[in-house]
């Protein structure tokens, strides 16, 4: 598995180490969700899927757009949870002096 922890300010917490650990404490629910994260890029194309944890029940494409270098930055999708999906339509979660992020979920399947 692989976690990527991202913020908009210096020291921000958890650290990728100590969310990596909180996730594998978390068993997993039985729903899966097409994974993907590309670079500079609009749309990525799943090539696998990832087990949702916990509460991981929506399905979210998301992209982030650098206000700094001026272009997307990456694209992503994966498991979240309806509080993450529900945060996101708070302005002040989606979009900072250094990037805007749009997302969108939906349901997670079961295999």
């Amino acid at each position: 598995m692989t976690v990527t922890s991202c913020c908009d300010t210096d020291n921000c917490t958890p650290s990728s180490s100590e969310f990596q650990q909180m996730l594998e404490n978390l068993s997993h629910n039985g729903l899966v969700c097409p994974t993907c994260s590309r670079y500079a890029s609009t749309w990525c194309e799943p090539s696998d899927t990832v087990q949702c944890r916990g509460e991981q029940d929506m399905y979210f494409s998301e992209i982030i757009y650098s206000k700094v270098i001026g272009q997307i930055s990456t694209f992503n999708k994966g498991c979240a949870t309806k509080a993450t999906c529900t945060d996101f339509n708070i302005p002040s979660k989606r979009m900072s002096s250094f990037f805007n992020r749009t997302m969108i979920c939906s349901k997670a399947t079961r295999p």
